[in-house]
């Protein structure tokens, strides 16, 4: 079910500042430096902005590829009503998506200051010069990272990593938040987010992969889980000169660790779905006890 709420009007009746868009009652990385936390919000701002934008364009066109060829024959052993319904929920959440995009240009303008990688004007889901570009970016890169004819697979684990990463970001910035408005924005987003991770692995499920495309994948897939485990976690490391000891410190916070335990569940799900040989023990080991040197840099989503 969509949300219902006011989320726009909700918006105009807000103040949003760029050191503490969501009225949290503490800082995030208080080891960190206030400067720091400033612009990793703006550099998170962006990334959403972009993100959002990007899928709205990108759900429809896999809601293409399914109506066309099945998705290279991925789905060929389904029935017609079905790929129906699941070409009528993509472009449903394609619409959430282009919704969002709205919301976050509603937050951005209320800032009034710049935001890197925030142009409505060029990232428009609605130009086929911006089509174009998201069509063939999707077809060469998987995160940021280049990929030769990136598979369904591949397609997925982006997805499915940027919404298990949203959802975890949205669902303690809602518990958080001390904003009673800013509360019922931020729910409308845990609606829609869990609604998409619902999706996608139920997606998923339907989908013949083929074995070798699930053993190509499989230490991308943990690579990228891992690169995106905590909250902003590259940017902490990259822009910190951040050791073991120190990076623990940095996420020595509640909020931290209930956004992780979020993020990581949804994923397990997700790697379980395609991996179901693989313990949950192993999985674990793999994606939470890591030092800097197993992180892939490039893995940001």
């Amino acid at each position: 079910m969509k949300t219902d709420i006011p989320v726009l009007d909700l918006i105009d009746q807000c103040e949003f500042k760029v050191d503490n868009p969501f009225d949290l009652p503490s800082r995030l990385f208080p080891s960190l430096s206030t400067d720091f936390e400033t612009e990793m919000f703006k550099s998170w701002l962006g990334l959403v902005f972009s993100g959002e934008s990007l899928v709205s364009v990108f759900y429809n066109t896999i809601a293409n590829k399914v109506l066309e060829d099945r998705y290279d024959g991925h789905y060929s052993h389904l029935d017609q009503e079905t790929v129906d319904q699941l070409v009528t929920d993509l472009r449903s959440v394609a619409e959430d998506e282009e919704r969002h995009r709205d919301i976050f240009i509603g937050i951005v303008n209320k800032l009034d200051v710049d935001i890197a990688g925030c142009n409505p004007d060029v990232q428009d889901p609605s130009k086929k010069e911006f089509q174009d570009l998201v069509n063939s970016s999707v077809k060469s890169f998987v995160m940021g990272k280049p990929v030769d004819d990136p598979t369904l697979l591949d397609q997925l684990t982006a997805i499915s990593t940027m919404e298990s990463y949203a959802l975890a970001t949205v669902v303690m910035f809602y518990r958080q938040t001390t904003d009673d408005k800013k509360r019922q924005i931020l729910k409308s987003f845990v609606q829609d987010e869990a609604r998409h991770i619902q999706f996608f692995h139920n997606f998923l499920r339907k989908a013949n992969i083929p074995d070798t495309h699930k053993q190509s994948a499989q230490s991308r897939i943990l690579d990228i889980i891992v690169a995106n485990s905590r909250f902003e976690l590259i940017p902490v490391i990259e822009q910190n000169s951040l050791n073991d000891e120190t990076l623990k410190n940095a996420y020595d916070l509640d909020f931290h660790t209930n956004f992780s335990k979020i993020y990581q569940k949804n994923c397990w799900q997700f790697f379980n779905i395609v991996y179901p040989e693989y313990s949950q023990s192993s999985f674990d080991n793999r994606t939470i006890n890591y030092k800097i040197a197993d992180i892939d840099l490039n893995g940001r989503i």
